[in-house]
Protein backbone atom coordinates (compact mmCIF):
# COMPACT_ATOMS: atom_id res chain seq x y z
CA UNK A 1 0.00 0.00 0.00
CA UNK A 2 0.82 3.37 -1.03
CA UNK A 3 -1.00 4.95 1.15
CA UNK A 4 -3.01 3.54 4.32
CA UNK A 5 -5.58 5.99 6.46
CA UNK A 6 -5.98 4.87 10.24
CA UNK A 7 -10.20 5.28 9.58
CA UNK A 8 -9.95 2.53 7.33
CA UNK A 9 -7.47 0.44 9.53
CA UNK A 10 -8.47 -2.79 10.93
CA UNK A 11 -7.28 -3.00 15.29
CA UNK A 12 -6.68 -6.57 16.66
CA UNK A 13 -6.76 -6.69 20.01
CA UNK A 14 -3.44 -8.35 21.93
CA UNK A 15 -4.87 -8.93 24.59
CA UNK A 16 -6.97 -7.39 27.12
CA UNK A 17 -6.42 -3.29 26.87
CA UNK A 18 -3.48 -3.52 24.30
CA UNK A 19 -4.65 -3.41 20.65
CA UNK A 20 -2.74 -3.09 17.56
CA UNK A 21 -3.29 -1.39 14.37
CA UNK A 22 -0.75 -2.36 11.02
CA UNK A 23 0.05 1.25 9.67
CA UNK A 24 1.47 0.25 6.32
CA UNK A 25 4.01 -2.83 5.47
CA UNK A 26 6.05 -4.29 2.35
CA UNK A 27 8.28 -7.61 2.22
CA UNK A 28 11.32 -5.82 4.11
CA UNK A 29 9.09 -3.50 6.82
CA UNK A 30 6.32 -3.38 8.41
CA UNK A 31 4.75 -0.14 10.84
CA UNK A 32 2.50 -0.82 13.83
CA UNK A 33 0.62 1.86 16.38
CA UNK A 34 0.15 -0.03 19.92
CA UNK A 35 -2.01 0.97 22.25
CA UNK A 36 -1.86 -0.03 25.79
CA UNK A 37 -5.39 1.74 27.64
CA UNK A 38 -4.52 1.75 30.66
CA UNK A 39 -1.95 1.25 33.40
CA UNK A 40 -0.72 -2.22 34.09
CA UNK A 41 -1.10 -3.66 30.75
CA UNK A 42 1.59 -5.26 29.49
CA UNK A 43 3.37 -7.05 26.29
CA UNK A 44 4.99 -9.73 27.92
CA UNK A 45 8.54 -11.11 27.61
CA UNK A 46 8.88 -12.07 23.95
CA UNK A 47 11.52 -12.42 21.12
CA UNK A 48 11.20 -12.80 17.55
CA UNK A 49 13.50 -13.02 14.25
CA UNK A 50 12.53 -9.48 13.54
CA UNK A 51 14.65 -6.29 13.94
CA UNK A 52 12.19 -3.76 15.61
CA UNK A 53 12.28 -0.35 17.10
CA UNK A 54 9.58 0.71 19.05
CA UNK A 55 8.61 5.08 19.53
CA UNK A 56 6.13 6.27 22.16
CA UNK A 57 3.98 8.57 20.81
CA UNK A 58 2.87 9.30 24.14
CA UNK A 59 2.36 7.98 27.66
CA UNK A 60 5.15 6.15 29.97
CA UNK A 61 6.00 2.67 30.49
CA UNK A 62 8.63 0.42 31.83
CA UNK A 63 10.70 -1.21 29.06
CA UNK A 64 12.90 -3.75 29.04
CA UNK A 65 15.64 -5.77 26.49
CA UNK A 66 16.87 -8.69 27.96
CA UNK A 67 17.49 -7.65 31.57
CA UNK A 68 18.09 -4.04 31.05
CA UNK A 69 14.82 -2.03 32.44
CA UNK A 70 14.18 1.72 31.82
CA UNK A 71 11.39 4.17 31.30
CA UNK A 72 10.45 5.66 28.38
CA UNK A 73 8.00 8.43 27.77
CA UNK A 74 6.69 10.32 25.09
CA UNK A 75 9.70 10.93 22.46
CA UNK A 76 11.59 8.15 23.80
CA UNK A 77 12.53 4.60 21.81
CA UNK A 78 14.04 0.95 22.18
CA UNK A 79 15.76 -0.97 19.89
CA UNK A 80 16.19 -5.16 19.60
CA UNK A 81 17.90 -7.17 17.82
CA UNK A 82 16.58 -10.05 16.01
CA UNK A 83 15.57 -12.77 18.76
CA UNK A 84 16.42 -10.47 21.58
CA UNK A 85 13.87 -10.85 24.56
CA UNK A 86 11.68 -7.73 25.14
CA UNK A 87 9.05 -6.33 27.15
CA UNK A 88 6.89 -3.08 27.83
CA UNK A 89 4.47 -2.13 30.80
CA UNK A 90 2.29 0.84 30.58
CA UNK A 91 2.30 2.59 33.73
CA UNK A 92 -0.28 5.49 31.84
CA UNK A 93 -2.30 4.76 28.90
CA UNK A 94 0.17 5.30 26.32
CA UNK A 95 0.75 4.59 22.54
CA UNK A 96 4.18 3.36 20.90
CA UNK A 97 4.78 3.01 17.30
CA UNK A 98 6.36 -0.36 16.43
CA UNK A 99 8.58 -1.10 13.10
CA UNK A 100 9.73 -4.47 11.76
CA UNK A 101 12.26 -5.36 9.45
CA UNK A 102 11.49 -8.23 7.76
CA UNK A 103 7.69 -7.43 7.73
CA UNK A 104 6.05 -9.70 10.75
CA UNK A 105 4.25 -11.86 8.33
CA UNK A 106 2.50 -13.73 11.60
CA UNK A 107 0.56 -10.56 12.33
CA UNK A 108 -1.14 -10.83 8.99
CA UNK A 109 -2.87 -13.88 9.95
Amino acid sequence: MKFSFSKELEITQMAEGLNRKIVNYCDNLMVCEVHFEREGVTAAMHSHPHEQCTYVVSGKLKATINDETHILEKGDSMLMAANEPHALTALEESVVVDTFTPMREDFLK
